[in-house]
């Protein structure tokens, strides 16, 4: 069985496997936003705890994704030259994760969209008429179930969404962590999001890790603000705004072969809003969606450097 973690709307989430576990330390995401085209490109890179030789997680999207590599230098990239007053990552050790729940098992209906492997990566794109389909599809195929994969998955089905899949293997077992490769999803979708619903497990102690960070780096055509959908406990998106302002088109033309896109997937003259969350355990009961924020000013450091210590990292 392959341990996942999974991604709800554009939320991710770590799952449990039989003879494994798996959880999410730290993520970054570079979203750009063609409002013209209502194309977003999600590239997100992911450091998990995992034990065992592959694991993967779980990305339902409102459209089949177009899926390609990216260079991971992009982030880096990103944080020399565009963003003022860079501080160079610190790293720290993992500690060990918590004991994982159990999996169930199943039957299958479901259709296979797309599959194909990308930069070392399996990846599989499914249409379900329901999650007992999709259950019985992913055991069938030697992918983990856990049981509130169903209540976390069903609202993306009921809106005919599809769920990607993808697959890592771990090349040395001895290993606590492993990093992602850099992917591009690139879909369809009338509101950009980060996919940032997971299941209920993953707010059970001993199911997450500490310290576990977000940063996203927004590309638009305004400064943009992150709201949770409206969920009925009106939780509220716990992430700092840490930068927001046009960027130079030399700097953009420079990213732009790291990230193997073109000029005209982004906006003209785009934004560059930086977000961080560093809440443990997640709220994820909802997806982070982006809406032109009412205040279209720039926000630098210099702003942030009385609230955020080391505004990069």
């Amino acid at each position: 069985m392959t341990a996942f973690s999974a991604c709800g709307c554009f939320a991710c989430m770590p799952l449990p496997s039989s003879g494994g576990f798996i959880d999410v330390a730290g993520e970054s995401a570079i979203i750009v936003w063609n409002s013209s085209t209502q194309t977003e490109h999600f590239i997100r890179s992911v450091t998990f705890n995992a034990s065992g030789t592959d694991f993967g997680f779980v990305v339902p999207t409102p459209s089949v994704p177009h899926i390609t590599a990216a260079d991971p230098a992009a982030f880096q990239y990103i944080k020399e030259h565009i963003l003022p007053g860079y501080v160079p990552d610190v790293p720290y050790t993992l500690p060990p994760p918590g004991t994982r729940g159990e999996i169930t098992g199943g039957l299958a209906r479901v259709e296979v969209m797309a599959q194909e492997s990308v930069d070392g990566t399996d990846v599989t794109t499914v249409s379900a008429s329901d999650t007992d389909g999709l259950k019985a599809w992913m055991t069938a195929n030697g992918f983990t179930w856990t049981d509130d994969m169903a209540s976390w998955l069903d609202p993306y089905i009921q809106k005919n969404w599809v769920i990607t899949l993808f697959k890592y293997q771990k090349k040395d077992s001895s290993l606590g962590s492993v990093s992602s490769s850099l992917l591009d999803m690139t879909f369809q979708t009338t509101v950009p999001f980060f996919p940032y619903s997971e299941p209920a497990s993953q707010r059970v102690s001993g199911n997450f890790a500490p310290r576990r960070a977000l940063n996203v780096y927004l590309f638009s055509d305004s400064r943009m603000y992150g709201g949770m959908e409206v969920n009925p406990d009106k939780v509220q998106w716990p992430a700092k705004l840490l930068y927001a302002d046009r960027v130079a088109p030399s700097k953009l033309n420079a990213l732009l072969p790291l990230l193997h896109l073109r000029a005209w997937d982004f906006p003209a003259s785009p934004w560059l809003t930086v977000l961080r969350d560093t809440k443990t355990p997640r709220p994820g009961v909802a997806d982070v969606v982006f809406v032109a924020s009412d205040r279209q000013v720039p926000v630098v450091v210099s702003d942030l450097q009385d609230r955020v210590a080391n505004p990069w990292d």
